[in-house]
């Protein structure tokens, strides 16, 4: 009788443990709830980044475009040179962009 008992509870232990392990893992374990979670945000936040780079690449891409020979602009091709030689007119008023 003790023999049976004591089987039938040790039995049930071993499901309750069984049970709360997969339960816990499925929730804080590597492959669980929340990390699933974690990831979705994850994936949306670079999604966000990965748009804002796109836009950054169209814009130097188009002004890469207009240094181009055979489609050069001659006002680019001034406001490369004097930013980059340093060259500016007496006359001239110089505003500079910060984001460039």
């Amino acid at each position: 009788m003790i023999k049976e008992k004591l089987a039938g509870t040790t039995l049930l232990l071993c499901v309750a443990f069984v049970l709360v392990y997969f339960g816990y893992q499925g929730l804080y374990g590597n492959h669980g709830l929340l990390r699933l979670m974690w990831l979705d945000n994850e994936a949306e936040r670079l999604a966000y980044d990965l748009t804002e780079v796109q836009g950054q690449r169209a814009k130097l891409e188009k002004r890469i475009h207009l240094l181009r020979p055979e489609s050069l602009d001659l006002d680019m091709l001034d406001e490369r040179a004097r930013a980059v030689l340093g060259y500016a007119h007496k006359n001239d008023l110089v505003i500079t962009d910060p984001t460039e």
